[in-house]
């Protein structure tokens, strides 16, 4: 049985904006956070690393729901993750809160099955448990599961993407 997480993280960071992007992934960010217009948390962040670090699993899902229920706490109405930096990904990040005005979900799948970014406007927990993060299933899976819930969410275009992406 999984652990859930059961101490939410404190985000110490000013909410300016009602918006939230958490980059995950230890990769180069080059974004114009200006244009963004959102705070946006990356992994070199101190509040991130000591609160992620709260989490005694691997397990991606947890890690997910961590940074959901973080951002969420604080006070944000749309939080998005974002797993990978690629040419382009400004775009999909103004596209994912435009969309997250009409949708509870916003998921940005790739080719290989995940997905390289997650936005929400409102904490589901169950969303991230039992998934096959690991899985080129991960998409089939959390789709259904939203449709399962009725919850209203759209997709980004598909990113072709090497290597492990689509989890946290």
């Amino acid at each position: 049985m999984e652990e859930r997480v059961s101490k939410v993280p404190v985000l110490k960071t000013s909410r300016a904006l009602d918006n939230l992007l958490i980059l995950s992934s230890g990769e180069s960010y080059s974004l114009n956070r200006e244009q963004l217009g959102c705070t946006v948390l990356n992994p070199d962040d101190r509040i991130i690393n000591d609160e992620l670090s709260l989490i005694n699993s691997q397990d991606p899902g947890q890690k997910l729901e961590m940074m959901f229920c973080a951002g969420f706490s604080a006070g944000f109405k749309k939080v998005v993750v974002v797993t990978a930096s690629f040419d382009g990904i400004e775009n999909c990040i103004k596209e994912a809160f435009e969309e997250l005005n009409k949708v509870q979900v916003v998921l940005g799948p790739t080719a290989n099955g995940r997905f390289y970014l997650y936005g929400m406007t409102a904490f589901n927990r169950d969303l991230f448990y039992g998934k096959p993060w690991d899985s080129p299933f991960l998409n089939y899976q959390l789709l259904l599961d939203l449709s399962r819930k009725r919850m209203p969410f759209q997709l980004l275009n598909f990113m072709e993407m090497d290597g492990h992406i689509g989890a946290a």
